[in-house]
């Protein structure tokens, strides 16, 4: 069974490749789609901090939720710090 850390390394994939632009969100509009991932990533660092378990019964799912919302937001972060 896939384990928190390994949902993290998708996740920061995922947010890596949608940042380059290889993969593309079709199904909504993308940046709806980058805001709800990202309010979910929020929610679920707090859930964890706040007690300390995963917020699903699949702790991978938790782990991908914060691979990309952490990697996408700072990646983001340093490139409006850039310009």
């Amino acid at each position: 069974m896939a384990k928190m850390k390994d949902g993290f390394i998708v996740g920061a994939i995922f947010a890596v490749l949608l940042l380059l632009g290889v993969l593309k969100i079709v199904a909504l509009e993308q940046t709806t789609a980058v805001v709800i991932l990202l309010l979910l990533s929020a929610y679920v660092t707090y859930y964890n901090a706040a007690h300390h378990k995963s917020l699903s019964t699949y702790p991978a799912i938790d782990g991908f939720l914060l691979g990309f919302g952490w990697i996408f937001g700072l990646v983001s972060l340093l490139q409006m710090l850039a310009h």
